[in-house]
């Protein structure tokens, strides 16, 4: 019983030290190093408000000084010319800044070779200006997202025997990318809080008035109630038309991500306004008019005269009631 025990208690410890370390990998810029590239150069670990294209320059420009740094006098004058001509591609690559992104995982960093839209990672960039663009896209056809460890290729494996690298330094090269960021959608696209907060009380404000008006209560005057709602219906419909911008989009968003922003959401409720002012302004200006018309309606004038004189004037009286 006590062995078993022991047996589970292992298992147990073992699958939660799997656990980690899988984890501690799939945050991290390299399953071999992790973040030592950005602790080294910024004295402290990345968080997940960290910009990701700085993670992977700063990992590759440190992987590089590292690689400059070692020995090479066991390796023949061939391997040691290709050696420095691929770390002079990784610095030139680096500094293009073009990398991959990893658009199907959403849970964890992984290496990507090739991503959909064509950017290539960086040892695949290597690959590709040694060996060409068509080997480099054979090898993503297997290994899309696998580490160069887990890359059972054979012209790969030939390409590192011959290139002045080793299997080790090229997972050392290899950076792992980022899950999908949430798409940032421009900020000339959105609408402001004080845009939607001043059109949803101006537009509420036009709906009561224009009740108030409709149900003619008592002790609510018709006529102050359509003044005020044309003065709200004019205020709604001038700040549509101030806030009423030409139709644009974009396909572009912060992070280089393609996407098919708009300034659609914004032009609806600009014309929302611009209608609901309008209807506001204009219902309450009948309103009005069809009140005073009323009165007048209602004014009965009874109209006495006497006979000519003489003179050709008369004498008369007026009466007028209201009803």
């Amino acid at each position: 019983m006590k062995s078993l025990s022991l047996i589970i208690i292992g298992t147990l410890l073992a699958l939660a030290g799997l656990r980690f370390n899988q984890l501690y990998v799939s945050t991290t810029v390299n399953p071999l190093i992790g973040d030592e590239s950005f602790v080294k150069k910024f004295g402290h670990k990345p968080d997940a408000n960290t910009d990701d294209h700085l993670r992977i320059h700063t990992h590759l420009e440190y992987v590089e000084t590292l690689l400059r740094t070692r020995s090479t006098d066991e390796m023949s004058s061939d391997q040691q010319k290709k050696r420095l001509f691929l770390l002079d591609k990784l610095r030139e690559y680096r500094q293009r800044g073009v990398f991959p992104k990893n658009n199907d995982y959403k849970n964890e960093r992984k290496p990507c070779f090739i991503d959909k839209d064509g950017a290539i990672c960086a040892v695949g960039y290597l690959v590709e200006q040694t060996a060409g663009r068509e080997a480099a896209e054979q090898i993503n056809t297997r290994y899309q997202y696998a580490t160069v460890f887990e890359m059972d290729d054979p012209s790969l494996l030939d390409w590192i025997d011959q290139s002045g690298l080793t299997r080790e330094e090229c997972q050392l090269i290899q950076p792992t990318y980022s899950p999908p960021t949430p798409q940032q959608i421009p900020d000339k696209y959105k609408i402001t809080n004080s845009y939607a907060v001043s059109s949803a009380l101006l537009n509420g404000t036009n709906v009561a008035l224009i009740g108030a008006q409709l149900m003619n209560r008592p002790g609510i005057s018709p006529e102050r109630a359509g003044t005020w709602g044309a003065l709200t219906g004019l205020t709604t419909l001038t700040l549509g038309l101030i806030n009423l911008e030409r139709f644009s989009y974009d396909q572009t968003n912060y992070y280089g991500n393609r996407g098919d922003y708009s300034n659609k959401a914004k032009r609806s409720l600009s014309m929302v306004n611009i209608g609901a002012g309008a209807a506001t302004t204009l219902l309450s200006i009948l309103n009005v008019s069809a009140y005073k018309k009323t009165l007048r309606s209602k004014n009965v004038s009874i109209s006495v005269y006497s006979p000519l004189v003489e003179t050709g004037s008369a004498l008369g009286l007026q009466v007028v009631r209201q009803l």
